[in-house]
């Protein structure tokens, strides 16, 4: 008698954005605060954001989400824009990148609309970060957004959460039970990609949450970078 099959009960793609301005000389001293917060793609960013939405335009995203900073959302934007059924792009804080300027709002909601014609913005503030050294608040974040989106996906849905090396980071470290950095690390390209499948426990011989890849980045082979 064959043994039953797996149940997954959600998969997780963690995104890094496409390269930014930021990513290539760094942002001048003097620019203004959302300029050196929020720096939208670079040239090559845009082609690689353009190249992952086609590597995964079959991929039937349930949601996406994204952070308010518009290097996530202009990854993120192309995952939904080749859908036939139109979503919006679910923008939640708790993706924010470690170590923003506090005094950093956020961009205006009408100026993020430019970015993605189907925003959902959350009540309250866009942006939640925390200082770089302040692990307790980033291991914070990751365990409340995994809360968040462990309720409401439970029956095999395919979530894309477009974010930021540092975040990314944390969040891979909570999923594995990893809370002492210094020693380990995972290097995050742009639009680099780590998929994990959580499964109903005891269903899958191979554990309940198994990693298909972290920082993938074939569906850059067309690139330069």
């Amino acid at each position: 008698m064959n043994a039953a099959a797996p149940v997954i009960l959600r998969e997780l793609y963690l995104i890094r954005h496409g390269q930014s301005l930021g990513n290539i000389d760094g942002i001048p001293a003097d620019v203004g605060l959302a300029d050196r917060e929020d720096p939208p793609l670079s040239p090559l960013g845009a082609e690689q954001a353009a190249l992952l939405s086609r590597f995964y335009a079959e991929t039937a995203f349930d949601a996406v989400y994204s952070s308010a900073l518009q290097r996530a959302m202009q990854t993120a934007a192309g995952l939904l824009a080749a859908k036939a059924t139109p979503q919006p792009l679910r923008i939640e804080p708790l993706l924010t990148e470690i170590g923003v300027d506090p005094a950093f709002e956020g961009r205006p909601r009408e100026e993020l609309l430019r970015l993605c014609p189907l925003p959902e913005f959350p009540q309250g503030p866009l942006i939640q970060s925390n200082a770089f050294h302040d692990e307790a608040a980033a291991f914070a974040r990751a365990r409340a957004l995994f809360d968040k989106l462990f309720a409401q996906y439970q029956n095999g849905e395919k979530i894309a959460l477009v974010s930021h090396a540092g975040i990314l980071t944390f969040l891979i470290f909570e999923l594995i039970g990893y809370h002492n950095h210094q020693p380990f690390d995972f290097r995050l390209n742009n639009t680099g990609v780590t998929h994990v499948i959580f499964y109903q426990p005891g269903t899958n011989p191979y554990g309940d949450m198994v990693f298909e890849c972290v920082n993938d980045r074939s569906h850059l082979q067309r690139t330069r970078a």
